[in-house]
């Protein structure tokens, strides 16, 4: 079945938090002093969803929240380019390693829309996973906002409304685990399956946005 879909195991998953997280840290000291960002993993790699499916690899998904420009403008388009060619820096430069020592190189960032994704290798030049990192900046009301691609203007970025808060998200899927009766997080992980293979075969591609499949879960029911 091409589209069938499996749950990532921690022992796979492991790898790609690692490295993935020492990328996102030299990033943020190299943004420093101009910008300061908090990092989270967001969506299945925060709710233990990983999946991937036959093609083997998987994505990990992080959001940077910007909490301090030094000029205190938060341009859009500025912290973009900032971010993408700091990133482009650090995959052209250096490899990665997990913490058993192999080593992994990231390819040259790409863009998208919502977030820059970027493909990591193992020593045998094996895709193993890939990044996907979103931008985002939170209101003095806790709404969240994310950089993404002008659709009037493809050289411009701009700061929209997102309805995926990953905060909902994470309390929800809290709430759940901690259900006493383990059969009704067991049900879910299974009704996640079946939806992400559900709406792939729809949409006829491979690019569903799991946080999207789990936010619509959460608020109509599943």
């Amino acid at each position: 079945m091409k589209y069938q879909y499996n749950f990532v195991t921690k022992k796979e998953f492991e790898p790609a938090h690692t490295t993935s997280l020492s990328l996102i840290n030299d990033l943020q000291d190299l943004l420093r002093p101009n910008y300061k960002m908090d990092r989270l993993v967001t969506g299945s790699g925060k709710t233990k969803l990983v999946t991937k499916n036959v093609n083997g690899y998987f994505d990990i998904d992080w959001n940077l929240v910007i909490t301090y420009d030094i000029n205190n403008e938060f341009s859009a388009s500025h912290i973009r380019k900032s971010i993408f060619n700091n990133l482009q820096s650090l995959c052209d430069k250096y490899k990665y390693y997990d913490k058993q020592g192999n080593s992994y190189y990231f390819d040259k960032p790409k863009n998208h829309k919502r977030s820059i994704y970027i493909n990591c290798y193992n020593e045998n030049n094996e895709l193993c996973f890939r990044v996907d990192i979103a931008i985002y900046v939170y209101d003095s009301k806790w709404k969240p906002y994310i950089l993404i691609l002008d659709k009037n203007n493809s050289q411009k970025y701009i700061w929209n409304p997102d309805a995926e808060d990953v905060y909902y998200i994470d309390e929800k899927i809290t709430e759940i685990k901690k259900n006493d009766d383990k059969r009704i997080w067991d049900n879910f992980r299974k009704e996640y399956l079946k939806r992400k293979y559900a709406v792939l075969r729809k949409n006829n591609q491979d690019n569903i946005r799991s946080i999207s499949i789990l936010r619509d879960m959460l608020k109509n029911g599943w």
